[in-house]
This record gives structure tokens, C-alpha cells and sequence, in this order.
């Protein structure tokens, strides 16, 4: 028996041990921070005060999930006011002045951002910044490009963007890379959803039909291209995209979609978000899908099922070949966020999806996925700049079956991640970003895809990483050096994954970076521990001599061939 929750339970712990309100020294500012045209308060807004004259930030904080924000301890003099979020154009008040322990009401509206270059993101420093100012091409999808496109899964928003290849395998099946090649399992890239890996525990490969966010509840996609190891880890080699979500508090209402088409699909989605007081919101959303999927007959199989008919199998109860005509999903989410105290949040997401009927792609041919499940519990707290996070993904396989074999594919795998990040001043032009990760990776397959490996096949994963940001020249030329290392407790070496760009912005939509990157991909489960049938009895020989071909990870040593005294190979 295995236990992961004592880590995660000891740093909530600790965390919420912080001093969350100081005593209000001197004058005060407070306000509320609500979306133009709206009115929705906005969370995660970042409020800073300077004073007038002086580039250095004096103060800051950010809007808790009722849009609301306090800055106390201002000594008396004239202070320029900022707020900026992503998505939303930056807006800096005109100078407003502090006497005496008086508090000021001052309140804002943000608008929409309709320019990528004008966004502010998350994704490419894990914080929020500037999209021209990021030291990595990062790419927006906002709101509005959402609502417009209807899709099956959330990457088919992606189709437009830049370096972004996307390979379509069924009618809802997908596979995703950046700047790469792609393949049957896309593992080259790190997909988020909200900061979680959405990826199947115990093959890291991205399935995008198996994320159950629908469009109603997506605020933007944020994709950053090429090597983003330093900050995100080593399987990040060769790009992030990241799901953001929308806040309940920021997006109450009910919504429902219909849609169907061509191939029998059919399709429905629906959303409510609501709030109970100040410091208590809530979402859920559905989905459900059906459709007919693109007809395929595999002659590899057509062969091997003729052939155990021949031999006397049933034909009402043989998998080899029997592929199902409808591809079927449903699943949802539901989320609750909390306000702790001032600048202090909380939120809890629990979230499935069930493929009652898919085909997914394998290397060693097709799967029949039925009634596979995938789940993950999430769990966030945010207390000024200070980040942490624990989640669980989960899968269970079902009744599945490789095609070709027929043999069933067992897969109850679990992936347990907790995170910790902080960002902080170092002087009046750097900031220092830094957190560390911990992965736990526990596949459960009885032996159908891990095989003699079964009992020695979890993977546990720690990294640490800190990034510098130095204003050179402020508002023109920053300096970004990132550094992250990773210890693999299947590996020998630790590694390390070095960053540093060079970003110049002359004018306000236009920028030159100069950046290096080394990034690194770690052996996955598969790549280390598969061992599984994939051809039974390849020359038909009478049992008990038949001759197996078989999908084998790597050993810890290697491959070693037996040889007799001729120096030739046996078997």
C-alpha cells in the first residue's frame, strides 16, 4: 500500500500557518476590480503602487476571486496605481496622493485584449508578463477566437496557431506536437489544464479527447513554443500549451450548446457558474459526443481473426479485429474556489471523462478503448505571490483490447504531482521566480502493458528550478537566466536544463529576442518497463513452438543477445 498525501497535507499546513492580514499602518488604498461591459469582478488581477518619479514597485497585491484589493502601510506622498491581468489591457491610473492614515476607494475596469501582443500571460515564465516581453514565442487564444469555432476537443483551437502540428487519428482522436515530429503517443509536449498535467499517468502521452473542458468554460489557451525544460521540467523539451479556465466569480450564468453534423455526430454542452456571499463560487459543466468514426480495416487484423476462426474461435466472443463503428465520450467537471483573506485563495477541481467506445493508436497497432475513465482531483492555494499546488491523475482502462491480439489492456495507473512556487523582488530591477516539483508515477497494468516488469515499474521525479529577470534598461531590454535540475530515481545523472534570452522591445507591438535553451526528455514508462505481446506465433509454427514478436522497453543495462560457441545468436 502506498500513501502520497502526508507531503501535500504538511505544505498546506504550513502554508496556511502564514500570516494572511497585516495591521494597516499609515494610508490605505482598496478597491474592486471588475471586466468592462460586464461588470464581473476579476481575480488575479495584479494591483501595484509606485510612487510617482520612481520606477521601483513600492507596493503590490492581487484581487482575491470577488475582484476586491487592499494595499495598506503607504507613507504620505503622490503614487502611480497600476493594474494589469491576463487577457485584459493594462490600465495605470494618474496619480492619486496619500495623506495621513486615511484609506482611498479606487476601482477599475479592465477591457478584453484584442491584440496577442498586447496580453498578458502565464505560461511562458510562470508568471504573469507581457506576451511581447516573454523570453519565448508564446501564442494567445482568447475568448472571443474560442467562441467562435466550435470543436470536438479544446486542441482543435489550436489548428491556426504557429508551429503547432496536429494529426487527426479519428473523428475525435488527436495527436499534438510543437516543433516536432509526431507520432502515435504525442509525449514531446506538456499540456496543462490550469497548471495540472492532463496527460494518462502511465503512458505521459497527451490525449486530447479525454480532457473534459468544454468551450463555454475555456478564458484562454496559451501555447509557448520550443524548449520550456527549465521551468516546466524535463518532458517539456518541446513546448507547453496550457487550458486556462474560467473563474466562477468572473463568469456566473448558465450556458448550453448543441451542435451535430455529418457521420451521425451529435454533440451537447453545458456550464453554470454561481457564487453563495463574497468568498464561496462554483462551476460544473457537462459534456456528452457520439459520432461515426472513420471506417478502417486493418488487414494485419483481418488475417488474424480469420485464422482463430478457422481454428474454431467464436465469433460472437473473438476481440481480435472486432472494432466498434461509434466513438462515444461524456464527462464534466465541477470546481469550488474560496476566499480565504486578502490575497489569500483556494480552489478544489474534480474532474471525468468516460470513453465509452474510442480507437486510440499504438505502436504495436490499435486499441479498442471501452468504457476507459479517466479522473483527476486538483487542489490550489494562492497567498500574494506565493503558489502551491497538489493533483492526482487517474486512469482505468475498463474493458479495452488490443486489436491485432485481442489481448486485454488493464491499466489502473495514478500520477500524484505537488508544487510550490514563489516569485519575489531582488532590487528595484530583478525578480526572482523559483519553486520545486514532485512527481509520483505508479502504473497498474497486470502485466498486460508492463508485463515482467509489473512490480518495478513506478517512476519518482523531483525538480527545483529559479529564474532571474533583470531590467536592464527598463521597459526596452530585459535579461532573463534560468536554470533547473532534475533527479529521475531511474536515472543516474541528474538533470540539468540551463535557459537565458535577451529581450529587446523598441516600440510598444515589436520585439528581438536572443535565446538559448537546453532541454531534456526523461524515458517514460513505456520506454523503460513495456513489455507486451504484440504478434502471437509470427511464422505459425504448432504450439508449443510458435514464436511471439513482443513491444519491450529498455533494461537498465541494455539489450544483451545470447550467443553459442560460434559466436552466432540463439533465441
Amino acid at each position: 500500500m502506498r500513501v502520497y498525501f502526508p507531503i501535500p497535507l504538511t505544505l498546506f499546513v504550513l502554508l496556511f500557518s502564514l500570516p494572511l492580514e497585516g495591521a494597516a499602518q499609515e494610508g490605505s488604498i482598496h478597491g474592486i476590480v471588475t471586466e468592462r461591459g460586464t461588470g464581473n469582478p476579476i481575480p488575479g488581477v495584479n494591483v501595484t503602487v509606485k510612487r510617482t518619479g520612481d520606477s521601483a514597485i513600492a507596493a503590490g497585491t492581487f484581487t482575491d476571486l470577488a475582484g476586491r484589493y487592499a494595499i495598506a502601510s503607504l507613507p504620505d506622498g503622490r503614487y502611480l496605481v497600476s493594474f494589469s491581468s491576463v487577457g485584459y489591457r493594462k490600465i495605470v491610473d494618474s496619480a492619486v496622493e496619500i495623506r495621513g492614515a486615511t484609506g482611498l476607494t479606487l476601482d477599475a475596469g479592465l477591457e478584453q485584449v484584442p491584440l496577442n501582443m498586447d496580453a498578458v500571460i502565464v505560461s511562458a515564465s510562470r508568471r504573469e508578463e507581457k506576451a511581447v516581453r516573454a523570453p519565448g514565442s508564446t501564442s494567445v487564444i482568447d475568448a472571443a477566437a474560442i467562441a467562435s469555432r466550435p470543436s470536438v476537443t479544446p486542441v482543435d483551437h489550436l489548428r491556426s496557431t504557429g508551429g503547432i502540428d496536429i494529426a487527426q487519428t479519428g473523428l475525435m482522436q488527436q495527436t499534438v506536437v510543437t516543433r516536432a515530429f509526431n507520432n502515435v503517443l504525442s509525449t514531446t509536449l506538456t499540456m496543462l489544464t490550469d497548471n495540472r498535467i492532463a496527460a494518462v499517468p502511465s503512458l505521459r502521452a497527451n490525449i486530447p479527447a479525454f480532457i473534459p473542458l468544454v468551450d463555454d468554460d475555456l478564458e484562454r489557451i496559451e501555447v509557448v513554443r520550443g524548449p520550456a525544460s527549465a521551468l516546466y521540467g524535463p518532458n517539456a523539451h518541446n513546448g507547453v500549451v496550457n487550458f486556462i479556465t474560467r473563474s466562477p466569480f468572473a463568469s456566473k450564468g448558465t450556458t448550453i450548446s448543441l451542435a451535430g453534423g455529418n457521420r451521425s455526430l451529435t454533440q451537447g454542452s453545458v456550464r453554470h457558474a454561481g457564487t453563495a456571499g463574497d468568498r464561496f463560487g462554483y462551476k460544473v459543466s457537462g459534456q456528452y459526443f457520439r459520432g461515426r468514426d472513420w471506417e478502417y480495416a486493418d488487414p494485419e487484423e483481418a488475417a488474424l481473426r480469420r485464422e482463430k476462426l478457422d481454428a474454431g474461435a467464436r465469433e460472437d466472443t473473438l476481440l481480435i479485429g472486432r472494432r466498434e463503428a461509434f466513438v462515444e465520450r461524456f464527462g464534466g467537471e465541477a470546481r469550488m474556489d474560496l476566499i480565504l483573506a486578502d490575497n489569500a485563495t483556494a480552489n478544489l477541481t474534480l474532474g471525468l471523462n468516460q470513453a465509452v467506445s474510442t480507437i486510440e493508436l499504438t505502436d504495436i497497432g490499435a486499441s479498442q478503448g471501452r468504457n476507459w475513465r479517466y479522473m483527476y482531483v486538483q487542489s490550489r492555494m494562492t497567498y500574494s505571490s506565493l503558489f502551491f499546488q497538489a493533483f492526482m491523475n487517474m486512469s482505468h482502462a475498463g474493458d479495452s483490447y488490443i486489436l491485432r491480439t485481442g489481448m486485454p489492456l488493464v491499466d489502473r495507473s495514478r500520477m500524484f504531482v505537488a508544487q510550490v512556487q514563489n516569485h519575489t523582488a531582488a532590487g528595484e530591477r530583478e525578480l526572482l521566480t523559483y519553486g520545486v516539483d514532485f512527481h509520483l508515477t505508479r502504473p497498474v497494468t497486470d502485466g498486460t502493458i508492463t508485463g515482467r516488469n509489473e512490480e518495478n515499474d513506478g517512476i519518482d521525479e523531483f525538480g527545483g528550478y529559479i529564474q532571474s529577470e533583470t531590467q536592464l534598461l527598463p521597459g526596452m531590454l530585459d535579461l532573463v537566466l534560468a536554470a533547473r535540475a532534475d533527479h529521475n530515481n531511474r536515472l543516474e545523472d541528474i538533470v540539468v536544463s540551463p535557459r537565458a534570452a535577451l529581450v529587446y522591445t523598441p516600440l510598444q507591438h515589436h520585439n528581438i529576442r536572443f535565446t538559448y535553451n537546453r532541454a531534456f526528455s526523461t524515458p517514460n514508462t513505456t520506454e523503460l518497463f513495456l513489455d507486451i505481446l504484440a504478434e502471437p506465433n509470427v511464422f505459425g509454427f504448432p504450439d508449443p513452438y510458435g514464436v511471439d514478436i513482443r513491444g519491450s522497453g529498455i533494461p537498465r543495462g541494455g539489450y544483451v543477445f545470447a550467443r553459442d560457441g560460434n559466436g552466432r545468436p540463439v533465441m
